[in-house]
């Protein structure tokens, strides 16, 4: 009975167990399932409505239209955006925000060359996931458009008024008239369409003192100012027509009485406003010349025969205007004052020559020619350079000279007379401010303390292969060399020159002559002057120009094909220049509106006028800046 009794005991308790682990016997509910966990937030995405945006305009115009691009946030949360331009010519409004929003970008394009420009907008967003967007900017410019100068004629009687049309389209920016007429002196006013052009006139005394009332008088009357947007042209032939009348008070007398009869007049348009490229400095060579553009860009245009050009090509130019240099190169300074090779430093202080490569005047270790810019060997950085007819001449930034190419004479300044086709070192102790390099196998400069030195085949001196002292004890600031002369300006700002002086191109009132610096005549200061082949140029520190020495092909700029002047004579124009440069038989500057001049022969098409004749030009005409 006990252990029956024991097996049921044992048996309930393995009952229970097993309702226990089965469920039975409580009415408790079981624990609910644990939920999954949310799922994490959805990252903020940035989404801009272009990938790409293009501006167009002229060079030297206006600024293109704006353009807008929409930011959206096409992932979660919240996106607070930043923007920045990789562009110094882009500005971007506003620069941060959250989406969606609205991004303005503007294109500054002041100082700019022409060509095609790129950049881009990077927008980035912390957390985004595609953080940042890039959106590329490429800027177009074209290249200005310039008015041709035009040349209208006419005869006008006393008080009356002529009427003249422009030769092309365009904003008249400069304008000169010359009047020729049959009377002794007084005070004629030249009045332009009226005041509302905006045209200041300027009175010219006919001062000239005559003793027959038919004598010729040539006064030039400078015209200067910018017309009104109103004056913009129109008419089918696209020019400009206005009225020029040129009043003369009614009490001109000549003895007995007469009246100013008939006079005779012609004027030329000089400039235009409208999308002209502004450059920033000028040089001239013999047969051609460049620009270079506040933002480094370099133009040439002329004689292309040896790629001096630099525009990749020995073509020459159909109708010669500026070229822009190939290579993408920017440039502080440029030299060109040879017949077939150019050179320039660029803003990270290397130096780069094109053109004809002999004897070394590329100066890249080879005799090669390179109708693009091929770099100057040695690794040397110069702050500034000097281009002669067959060699060149640089300085560092402590005053150490170096030259290269032909050394006939000793030009290269290396107490030997071996071409080079590396720059070597002028054997010399002397530090240098200023080097100038001859056309006829010579240079000179100036040393520290304002003392000239010059080596090589010196005008009128000896031949030496190394620096040697200019006589005469006077100190210098500027220098220049030209084919077979030199001037300078000194402290005081005269201007002296030396050498030969077959055409009076010292400006001494002679054709004597000279060996050491002699005092140009006529009591002017300069700023700066310039020597040429045979004729000479100064800039006053009021910015008008004077010319002495040879006329051919009108390199005076005064109008007149008078064979030469042996002493300063104003150019034509009334115009001021912020710089000048000189060459064989032509010149060329900037006015004060930085736009490109040149007159005299236009050889090769060196004046940059679009014509490659073998034109002339006595006055100033606009440089075209056209491709």
């Amino acid at each position: 009975m006990r252990l029956l009794a024991a097996g049921r005991d044992y048996l309930a308790i393995v009952l229970l167990i097993v309702l226990t682990a089965c469920g039975g016997g409580s009415d408790a509910p079981s624990a609910p399932p644990t939920p999954p966990p949310p799922p994490p937030p959805q990252a903020a995405t940035i989404s801009a409505s272009a990938t790409s945006l293009t501006f167009s305009s002229t060079a030297g115009g206006a600024n293109p239209a704006a353009q807008t691009v929409s930011i959206t946030n096409t992932g979660g949360g919240t996106l607070n955006w930043t923007a920045t331009s990789s562009a110094p010519w882009v500005s971007v409004t506003p620069s941060s925000g959250t989406a969606p929003s609205t991004l303005t970008i503007t294109t500054i394009i002041g100082g700019l060359g022409v060509g095609s420009h790129n950049g881009s907008i990077s927008i980035s967003a912390s957390g985004a996931t595609n953080s940042p967007v890039t959106i590329t900017l490429r800027l177009d410019l074209a290249a200005p458009r310039l008015v041709d100068p035009g040349l209208w004629t006419g005869v006008t009687s006393q008080g009356r008024s002529i009427n003249f049309r422009a030769s092309s389209s365009g904003l008249i920016d400069e304008l000169a008239v010359r009047i020729d007429a049959a009377l002794s002196n007084g005070t004629c006013t030249a009045v332009f369409g009226g005041s509302s052009a905006g045209v200041q006139v300027a009175n010219s005394a006919m001062a000239d003192s005559v003793s027959h009332p038919a004598i010729s008088l040539s006064r030039r009357i400078p015209v200067t100012g910018t017309f009104g947007a109103t004056s913009k042209v129109t008419g089918n032939i696209g020019g400009y027509s206005g009225s020029f009348s040129v009043i003369c008070g009614s009490s001109f007398v000549f003895g007995t009485g007469t009246l100013w009869s008939a006079m005779t007049f012609e004027a030329r348009a000089m400039a235009t406003v409208e999308n002209s490229v502004a450059f920033s400095s000028l040089i001239a060579g013999e047969f051609h010349a460049c620009g270079l553009t506040a933002s480094g860009a370099a133009y040439c245009w002329g004689q292309n025969q040896f790629g001096q050009l630099g525009n990749g090509t020995t073509t020459p130019i159909t109708n010669p205007t500026p070229l822009p240099v190939t290579g993408g190169l920017t440039f502080v300074k440029l030299s060109g004052n040879g017949r077939t090779n150019t050179c320039g430093i660029t803003t990270a202080g290397t130096t780069w020559c094109w053109g004809s490569g002999s004897n070394g005047r590329l100066g890249n270790g080879t005799t090669t020619d390179s109708p693009v810019p091929t770099q100057v060997s040695g690794g040397l950085t110069f702050t500034q350079i000097t281009t002669g007819l067959t060699h060149s001449c640089a300085l560092t930034a402590d005053g150490s000279a170096y030259c290269w190419g032909y050394n006939i004479n000793g030009q290269l300044g290396d107490s030997s007379t071996i071409n080079r086709t590396a720059p070597v070192a002028v054997k010399t102790s002397l530090k240098f401010t200023a080097i100038t390099a001859g056309r006829d196998y010579f240079t000179c400069g100036i040393a520290v303390g304002g003392d000239a030195y010059c080596w090589g085949a010196v005008p009128n001196s000896t031949s030496t292969t190394g620096p040697i002292l200019v006589t005469g004890g006077v100190k210098f600031t500027s220098i220049d060399a030209g084919q077979s002369h030199i001037c300078g300006v000194t402290t005081t700002q005269a201007a002296y020159c030396w050498g030969r002086n077959f055409d009076g191109q010292i400006g001494d009132n002679s054709q004597t002559p000279r060996s050491v610096p002699t005092l140009v005549s006529g009591g002017l200061q300069f700023q700066a002057v310039d020597s040429g082949d045979d004729h000479s140029c100064g800039r006053t520190q009021a910015g008008l120009v004077y010319c002495w020495g040879s006329n051919v092909g009108g390199a005076l700029g005064t109008g007149t094909l008078v064979a030469r002047s042996l002493v300063p004579v104003e150019i034509f124009g009334g115009l001021t220049f912020s710089s000048l440069a000189v060459g064989e038989n032509f010149a060329c500057g900037l006015s004060s509106r930085s736009v490109a001049f040149c007159w005299g022969s236009n050889f090769a098409g060196r004046l940059g006028i679009g014509a490659s004749s073998n034109s002339v030009a006595e006055v100033p005409v606009a440089v075209h800046p056209r491709n």
